[in-house]
């Protein structure tokens, strides 16, 4: 996979002036940007993305992470088809949808891959980001797609050093439940496309505290002494 990309050399060596002396600015100067446009040219002929070091250490490090975790070098080490979009007419909403699957593992496993600051409580990001509703999606429009039931996989990787790695399927019980969510959504969207009615955000009585912020006790200040009630 890193063959697609490649760092740029330094091109600014050996740029002379007019008079034979080292130049002051080389990639100021002309033959400095011409060497570039070279490069990058013979770059794309080769069909290669050009990316700074920075990036391509960090491709570098996920990669040999996820080359060290079993699971993952199993999941995404098979011949199954990549990043593989799937278009359909839902038949109950008539809305028509389209996925895009990391990675076909088998005809009944799909895998996919999640960046996250914290591989070790991915859990946590499985319920903020609705993952267990996107999985729902997915499978029931890969099932309409292909006649196949499916189990869908994870795998979270770090991006950042050291690029920590974990994988495991989505416990079918909990896609199941998260079914409802997603079927709900679409009804809406449907409903909203036919009335042209998009409804926006409902007005708060009141702005308040979080529920993790509020406390049981007031404290006021009456008279320079702190009071307080329950």
């Amino acid at each position: 996979m890193l063959d697609r990309y490649v760092v740029m050399p330094d091109l600014s060596k050996d740029i002379k002036t007019a008079d034979g002396k080292p130049a002051r600015s080389p990639k100021a100067t002309a033959e400095y940007k011409q060497r570039v446009a070279t490069w990058e040219e013979q770059q794309t002929e080769a069909d290669c993305e050009v990316i700074t070091r920075q990036r391509f250490d960090e491709f570098k490090g996920v990669l040999d992470s996820l080359n060290g975790n079993k699971l993952a070098r199993e999941w995404f080490g098979t011949d199954g088809p990549a990043e593989l979009s799937i278009l359909w007419k839902d038949p109950i909403t008539q809305l028509v949808c389209k996925i895009r699957i990391d990675k076909v593992t088998t005809p009944t496993q799909l895998t996919d891959l999640k960046s996250t600051r914290d591989a070790h409580n991915f859990g946590k990001s499985i319920a903020d980001y609705g993952y267990y509703r996107q999985a729902a999606f997915y499978l029931d429009g890969y099932r309409l797609a292909t006649g196949h039931d499916a189990a869908f996989c994870l795998v979270a990787v770090e991006n950042v050093a050291p690029f920590g790695v974990r994988s495991a399927p989505l416990h079918p019980a909990a896609v199941a439940a998260q079914r409802t969510e997603y079927r709900l959504a679409m009804k809406r969207i449907a409903e909203a496309r036919a009335n042209g009615q998009w409804k926006g955000y409902d007005d708060p009585g009141a702005w308040e505290l979080p529920h993790w912020k509020q406390s049981n006790e007031c404290h006021l200040l009456v008279g320079g002494e702190p009071v307080t009630f329950n």
